[in-house]
């Protein structure tokens, strides 16, 4: 009789827990963004969001990339920069750009990896904050340029990276 008690008790324990971890991926699962702006009380923010992903801007200088609940990247730049790159990726970078004119008038850009360069239509833009997306850029090769472009196509901004 004993026996089958801690069987019984065994089991029932086991179904608890196995209960319990499905509740909490299911609640990670539908944390969101804004959630974590509440929670981490991020001022200001400004979101860039992506298939997988998004980038939340704060101030002149902090990135963050969210992915989930426990899943996110912080980075905070040098203030004294005219730039902030932040988010490093695979396949994207967050880049604050401090000055707001510069960046209202960026349209396009080109990024140069191994002297090999792409050129992209800037698609993902928060006022001065913008993700960029090359499939090439991959945090341990972190070298890479990137050139900037009004609508006219002259260059107005370099970033090397």
């Amino acid at each position: 009789m004993e026996k089958k008690r801690s069987l019984f008790l065994v089991i029932f324990l086991l179904l608890v827990v196995a209960l319990s971890q499905g509740c909490s991926s299911k609640n990670d699962k539908d944390y969101n963004v804004e959630q974590f702006i509440k929670e981490k009380q991020i001022i200001n923010p400004k979101i860039v969001a992506l298939k997988d992903k998004s980038y939340i801007f704060s101030g002149e200088n902090t990135i963050y990339v969210f992915r989930n609940k426990g899943d996110f990247e912080y980075f905070v730049g040098e203030p004294n920069k005219s730039f902030v790159i932040g988010g490093l990726e695979k396949g994207s970078v967050g880049i604050i750009i401090k000055n707001i004119e510069i960046a209202k008038n960026i349209k396009s850009y080109k990024v140069i990896l191994d002297s090999i360069g792409t050129d992209h239509e800037l698609e993902y833009k928060e006022e001065n904050n913008l993700v960029v997306l090359d499939e090439r850029i991959w945090n341990p090769n972190p070298n890479f340029k990137i050139i900037f472009y009004n609508n006219l196509g002259e260059e107005i901004l370099t970033v090397n990276h």
